[in-house]
């Protein structure tokens, strides 16, 4: 398949809905320092996230545009909501330059700047998706801002950013990046799930999500915050890594999917295994059977490539 063509519709900066009307000459921003857990994402890329949703039936008095309409109006408003509690991805990544030892401290600064919501149309539908045997990294790429981003470029990058994809059947393909020094998975999908626990109550600014965010970081003790770094320049920053990080020379990357039945059969096999004594009434989920099948499948081409390099 070719590079699927996108047309950007709108681009909106999206606020806290509580801090829309503050004082933009205010500078008194809440700080988070960054702790040693976080700064190991300095370098490596936005994390990605995406939700496919077919078309669904709409009213007979409605149209289309007013059904699509609706429902970014809705996004738009149900995140603005949702960045009241996880307030730092509106934010940017902050830079403190120590004169005394010449060292840097990065932070997340809170100062409401916003986070980029993205509405385009994409001319690929949702069997272009899931009917080949594997999706085009190409295709996938179309669909998501920020790509090749590095995480300690979020100084001048949101640090979350939204690419709803209007695809040609009717469906919509929402798309996440998010700044892998701000979050790591689990809390990616704690806003995704909380984002949609507003999205979807009718009560809408009134709604609180079930599992407020922590932002609290731990850090051994007060003298090592903020954590100084001998970093002068971006080169320093990426001294050491590949600039680029594309597959190597000969090699496709691909994504796969996983069907209901691949998962169903997964799991009937994962727990047909369970059969030592002590693990007897054990229970594999869907998730750690799938899980378990990718992690054996990538050691087997770790040993494979390991011995081909070593040959």
């Amino acid at each position: 398949m070719s590079f699927p063509s996108v047309r950007r519709v709108s681009t909106t900066n999206v606020r806290p809905a509580s801090y829309t009307d503050r004082d933009e000459f205010d500078d008194n921003h809440k700080r988070i320092d960054l702790n040693p857990w976080d700064l190991t994402h300095l370098r490596q890329l936005y994390m990605q996230r995406g939700l496919l949703f077919q078309k669904w039936e709409q009213a007979e008095e409605e149209t289309a545009k007013e059904v699509t309409d609706n429902m970014i109006t809705r996004l738009k408003t149900s995140l603005s909501f949702t960045l009241d509690y996880f307030f730092p991805l509106a934010g940017r990544l902050g830079i403190q330059k120590h004169e005394n030892d010449g060292t840097v401290s990065f932070y997340i600064d809170c100062n409401f700047e916003g986070v980029e919501f993205i509405h385009v149309t994409a001319e690929i539908t949702v069997e272009d998706i899931l009917s080949p045997t594997y999706t085009p990294q190409s295709l996938i790429d179309s669909l998501f801002s920020l790509n090749e981003v590095k995480s300690y470029e979020g100084r001048t990058h949101p640090l979350l950013s939204i690419q709803v994809n209007e695809l040609l059947d009717g469906s919509i393909f929402i798309a996440c990046s998010l700044n892998h020094l701000v979050s790591d998975g689990t809390s990616f999908w704690h806003f995704i799930n909380s984002w949609s626990e507003i999205s979807r109550s009718s009560s809408g600014s009134c709604h609180n999500p079930g599992h407020p965010p922590v932002f609290e970081r731990w850090f051994l003790n007060d003298a090592d915050s903020p954590i100084r770094l001998s970093f002068t320049s971006d080169d320093e920053i990426l001294l050491g890594m590949k600039r680029s990080s594309s597959p190597p020379h000969g090699l496709v990357e691909k994504c796969f999917r996983f069907t209901k039945t691949n998962i169903a059969i997964l799991k009937a096999t994962a727990n047909s295994e369970m059969i030592s004594g002590a693990k007897q009434n054990a229970a594999i989920s869907s998730l750690q059977a799938v899980l378990a099948h990718v992690w054996v499948a990538v050691t087997k081409v770790r040993m494979d490539l390991d011995g081909l390099f070593l040959g």
